[in-house]
């Protein structure tokens, strides 16, 4: 997006946008979250992608009301290009298959296949945040330290 068509792109590394999420499943959540859909290091080196239209919030920052039509089309063009045929990589898995990775780092999707008898498939998501997994090794790393003094 950078190379073809820079304001878009610095638009889109310069003002967060508002993600919701509220449900049940196995608990209820509620998740609410501000993130630049585009960050960028200072060196320019782009570290995350967040883009998430189903979860997109309502609100912005005020900072973002002279240039919100600006914004819309900007975000609209990059939508775009997720789903242009050039940047796309498509590949069927097979049951019992898995696929791992960062969230940041992939910008990812899955559509459904319609199986013999009109069933579709199934994905099941996992997340792991790692300011958690982090936490929980610090904690263990602790009682394991504790354990040992006594």
């Amino acid at each position: 997006m950078r190379e073809r068509n820079l304001t878009d792109f610095q638009l889109l590394t310069r003002y967060p946008v508002q993600y919701v999420d509220v449900g049940k499943n196995y608990l209820d959540y509620n998740v609410e979250a501000w993130h630049i859909p585009i960050s960028v290091s200072s060196s320019g080196a782009i570290m995350a992608v967040c883009f998430n239209n189903h979860a997109r919030g309502s609100q912005y920052p005020t900072s973002l009301n002279d240039r919100l039509q600006e914004w819309y089309e900007a975000y609209y063009s990059f939508s775009s290009l997720t789903l242009s045929p050039e940047f796309l990589i498509e590949f069927k898995m097979e049951p019992g298959q898995m696929v791992v990775f960062d969230n940041h780092r992939v910008l990812h999707s899955w559509s459904s296949t319609i199986k013999e008898g009109g069933s579709c498939g199934y994905l099941e998501g996992a997340y792991l945040d790692w300011d958690e997994v982090r936490s929980r090794a610090r904690v263990i790393l602790d009682k394991m330290d504790e354990m040992a003094d006594q």
